[in-house]
């Protein structure tokens, strides 16, 4: 897998880019289920920039998300 993760869109400062791609680099490395993968990703998310973060894995899905201010991404 390529060692460059990139966030499409976020609404947060440069420490939680940091998170989400540290969490989303260990998260594919370290899982193939994607069920464990995205569990993974939300557990680092919760303990490490605060709880309420929802994660969402697959090539076709439809959402409406709704954010707290500096606490989205999107990738």
């Amino acid at each position: 897998m390529d060692d460059e993760y990139v966030l499409l869109q976020d609404d947060i400062d440069d420490d939680g880019e940091d998170c989400i791609r540290d969490a989303c680099k260990y998260a594919f490395e370290n899982e193939t289920n994607p069920k464990k993968i995205t569990m993974s990703i939300k557990a680092k998310f919760d303990k490490t920039l605060g709880t309420g973060w929802n994660v969402v894995m697959g090539r076709t899905f439809g959402a409406h998300v709704v954010h707290k201010t500096n606490h989205y991404a999107f990738g």
